[in-house]
């Protein structure tokens, strides 16, 4: 357990202390006790919470007679605490079995509930730090330069000097960046609204005929897109345009990667769609030169690019994520054993 954890834990040993009138203890995952009312047993080893950590058992109780055998244990019952079905620690409670059991199995549990929020809490304020860092980054830089475009107008309109050409070349910058910030202030109303579960369907060949019309012109004709999709595939439990969408950056993604590695081999994108796991499995993979090793873990991240700072936000994988997710589905990144960069999605089939 970590500092807060310990915190979570003296908070909670104060509660239940006082509903109990008993000696109590918590140990973290290895077995030391982190908190107890005697305060000199904080740092000794645990033997029984030892045990349950290993396995060994679920539920342990040291009669007084076991106790007398082992300095480090006291007569009482001992349970473990269970977040995300880990051990994460354990509780015990000194007294006869009738009347600790049935607290320290309850006090258990809420511990492990109270556990899982500050983690649920502490995992939203990175979000939400990470996301904040973000949006200054990803808006100060087309920012920056719609700022220096507007003081070379605001010059040319007291001195005149600027040609015809360059005034159109700052307009159209000018129009890029307010557009680039744009993009990335609707890319993030996807994860300020609510995450509600999807009740649409759609043919996922019909999504994947949109997506390749919209990504056409990034595909520019050089790369021909192998599609293959199984014959009586039912229809996938999202929304069509979420769905499209999230193909269309993928395919885009790939004609970038495969144009990389153009002149080492031919390039390669495919699409395949198959019935999976009571659902629809749709990969879309290339040959191009794969995914660095680094950039695996942060796929997803929002804001999180490998692209020029002009290129790209670092939403679109993020954004699709969060889309598909709201209807149950599901998208990972891989590289291919051969070579290149393969994408699963896992799509629930809609109700018949």
């Amino acid at each position: 357990m970590d500092a807060d954890l310990r915190e979570l834990a003296r908070e909670f040993l104060t509660f239940v202390y006082g509903v109990a009138k008993q000696p109590l203890i918590v140990c973290d995952d290895v077995g030391s006790i982190i908190e107890a009312v005697d305060r000199r047993r904080i740092g000794t080893t645990h033997a029984a919470a030892q045990r349950i950590l290993r396995g060994d058992a679920d539920e342990i109780y040291v009669t007084e007679a076991e106790a007398a055998l082992d300095p480090r244990m006291k007569p009482g019952v001992n349970v473990p605490i269970i977040v995300d079905g880990k051990r994460v620690g354990t509780f015990g409670l000194t007294g006869p079995k009738e009347v600790s059991q049935p607290i320290v199995r309850i006090a258990a549990a809420v511990l492990a509930s109270w556990i899982k929020e500050r983690r649920a809490q502490a995992e939203r304020l990175a979000i939400t730090r990470q996301l904040a860092a973000g949006v200054a980054h990803g808006i100060n830089n087309p920012l920056a330069f719609v700022r220096s475009n507007v003081q070379f107008l605001e010059e040319d309109a007291r001195e005149h000097t600027a040609s015809r050409d360059e005034l159109a070349e700052v307009y159209r910058e000018t129009r890029g960046g307010l557009a680039r910030i744009s993009q990335i202030v609707e890319s993030l109303q996807v994860f300020a609204s609510e995450a509600e579960p999807g009740e649409g369907r759609c043919n996922v060949r019909q999504a994947v005929e949109d997506a390749m019309q919209v990504a056409a012109a990034g595909l520019d004709g050089k790369v021909k897109v192998e599609v293959s999709i199984t014959r009586g595939l039912p229809e996938a439990g999202i929304d069509r345009r979420p769905l499209a969408e999230a193909l269309r950056i993928l395919l885009v993604n790939a004609a970038e990667a495969v144009e990389e590695s153009a002149r080492e081999r031919a390039p390669f994108i495919g699409i395949a769609a198959t019935p999976h796991d009571g659902g629809i499995e749709v990969v879309v993979e290339d040959n191009g030169p794969g995914i660095p090793g680094p950039v695996l873990a942060h796929l997803f991240e929002p804001f999180f690019t490998t692209k020029g700072p002009r290129r790209g936000t670092g939403l679109d994988l993020a954004v699709a994520r969060e889309r598909l997710k709201r209807s149950g589905s599901t998208i990972e990144g891989h590289n291919r054993p051969e070579v290149g960069a393969r994408f699963v999605l896992w799509l629930p089939a809609a109700p018949s």
